[in-house]
């Protein structure tokens, strides 16, 4: 089962906080291993067949974290953890 877009919103900022920036497929390939998708899963399609569904919601949850102000990207698609980010962290002890 692919997780939802809330339930890689964490995952992805602990993994944020444990490198200094990512691409937008690092970020997909590190959380599919964690969530331990298997192939399969990782191949399915959203309805379009425009987009992966696991990297679709890997991207939600990474807009759903830029809004708040927890990551940010260097450039276009590379991603960092900002110092609200790093903080929020630290006070939840994730």
């Amino acid at each position: 089962m692919i997780p939802t877009i809330k339930d890689i919103e964490f995952p992805l900022l602990k993994l944020l906080y444990s490198h200094e920036s990512l691409s937008w497929d690092e970020c997909t390939d590190k959380l599919a291993i964690q969530f331990n998708l298997s192939s399969d899963a990782r191949k399915l399609m959203m309805p379009n067949g425009k987009c992966g569904t696991f990297r679709y919601r890997v991207g939600w949850a990474k807009a759903n974290l830029k809004r708040l102000g927890l990551v940010d990207a260097k450039k276009r698609g590379v991603y960092y953890i900002t110092h609200k980010g790093i903080i929020y962290i630290k006070d939840k002890n994730i």
